[in-house]
């Protein structure tokens, strides 16, 4: 199951930097949902990255920053209240979400929780 706390903040850390070696990560209290995220987040689309893993052992590489389509999920769920409203959906549904679905699902619990108070 994907740790979407994780994910977030990750997010978060990568947009605040330009490159970033693996070591930069170890200030994340769980190593091996870090390295799961990374190497997921690679995949999905919303890092740009050259790490390389064998298992949860860094053999080299770097984050090279958020890709276009990571920035645009970022801002869409860094503001502390949207992203609530998403991960308590999130984690009441018990699913994993692969990027780009899960954008799409954050912007639809947006869009239905601000639509319950237009008239």
């Amino acid at each position: 199951m994907r740790d979407y706390e994780t994910m977030r903040s990750l997010l978060t850390f990568i947009s605040k930097s330009n490159e970033l070696s693996f070591d930069e990560f170890s200030g994340f209290i769980d190593r091996s949902t870090v390295v799961d995220e990374l190497k997921r987040m690679k995949r999905e689309g919303l890092i740009s990255s050259s790490l390389e893993f064998n298992g949860d052992i860094c053999l080299g590489g770097s984050v090279h920053g958020l890709t276009d389509g990571g920035a645009d999920f970022l801002r869409m769920i860094e503001q502390p209240d949207v992203w609530r409203i998403c991960i308590r959906t999130l984690k009441a549904a018990g699913v994993d979400m692969p990027y780009p679905l899960l954008k799409d699902i954050c912007e639809t619990i947006v869009r239905r929780y601000v639509e319950k108070f237009i008239e």
